[in-house]
């Protein structure tokens, strides 16, 4: 007999189990932080374009750093979702909810309503996306998946 009888066994227990997160759901989030990155460069495409070709007269200084905050904070929303982050996946949305809905009531202008549908559905999407991510990855494959009962 080769094998000490008093040895402790190994055991498995260390390593993390494999955890499956279906691929529609890694969709939606690459979906959605592709839609905020494509929703920043538009707008800062379209500053540029009215800043270069005269169409602001006088640039004011409080509407530039609103823009540019805008661009800042979509670019930083965009990260966050695609780093699978519920709060920014959440904070894109309204946030996208808010300011159209201002933009509304301050302007009268809905802008093309089909892209702002497309958008938000994105956005939701993404969020929806990301509070899916985190379910399949906080329960395993080998892990309990009923209710905690503590």
């Amino acid at each position: 007999m080769d094998t000490n009888p008093y040895q402790v066994p190994d055991s498995d227990l260390e390593e993390p189990a494999e955890t499956v997160v279906p691929e529609t759901v890694m969709k939606k989030i690459r979906n959605g932080w592709i839609a905020a990155l494509i929703s920043a460069t538009i707008t800062l495409g379209l500053v540029l374009f009215a800043v270069y070709s005269g169409g602001i007269g006088k640039p004011d200084d409080l509407l530039d750093a609103w823009i540019l905050s805008d661009i800042v904070l979509v670019i930083a929303l965009a990260y966050g979702i695609y780093r699978k982050s519920r709060i920014a996946s959440t904070g894109m949305f309204i946030y996208f909810a808010c300011t159209k809905i201002f933009l509304f009531i301050e302007y009268q202008a809905a802008g093309n309503v089909l892209l702002l549908l497309l958008f938000a559905y994105l956005y939701f999407q993404a969020m929806i996306g990301t509070f899916q991510y985190h379910r399949h990855s906080s329960h395993p494959r080998s892990a309990h998946t009923g209710p905690v009962s503590g």
